[in-house]
């Protein structure tokens, strides 16, 4: 199974300043596919009723990801997926499915557009082959696959959470433009 309890262990990925912030307020471990995790920070059940009322912050840190960027990306990548990526707005995303030919599960994926390139994240160890994949198709397309490096990812989830966000950013954006 890939969830087994576990204690903390020293961390040297990129999510290591996550890791350490959720460790300093008693975060209880798991380790999901290799991957530290915090379970949760003495009652879960309590934690989860606050995200179902209001908002809170998920440190993920078992995801992956690739970008794909050229000017036919956006149709390249709408027809290689179970979602219309085409009706993405700029700076939104949704949740896609990479499917082989005959209907097989390749990989699930949350598809972010920016700019110049669609982010696709996905749980630790598909990114290669959803990459593998979908780079098989690239035949006359614009279009150029880079696996990203290794992150970690802030979640918020709940009701509450885009102002949780909002706050967030001007308390962030505040002491950046102070310093």
């Amino acid at each position: 199974a890939p969830w087994t309890t576990t204690g903390y262990r020293n961390v040297t990925s990129p999510a290591a300043p996550l890791v350490e912030f959720a460790r300093a307020r008693g975060a209880r471990w798991l380790t999901v596919h290799g991957e530290d995790v915090a379970a949760d920070y003495g009652n879960a059940r309590s934690e989860a009723q606050a995200i179902r009322d209001q908002a809170g912050l998920i440190i993920v840190t078992w995801v992956e990801g690739f970008s794909i960027s050229g000017k036919d990306r956006v149709r390249f990548l709408n027809g290689q997926t179970t979602n219309a990526i085409k009706a993405l707005s700029m700076g939104r995303g949704l949740r896609a499915a990479v499917c082989s030919g005959n209907g097989k599960m390749v990989a699930d994926l949350i598809v972010r557009s920016n700019v110049d390139r669609l982010d696709c994240v996905l749980e630790r160890g598909f990114a290669e082959p959803a990459v593998r994949h979908l780079d098989r198709f690239i035949i006359m397309d614009d279009v150029t696959i880079r696996r990203t490096p290794a992150t970690a990812t802030l979640l918020v989830a709940g009701p509450a959470a885009s102002d949780l966000v909002e706050r967030f950013e001007v308390v962030v954006l505040g002491r950046e433009l102070a310093n």
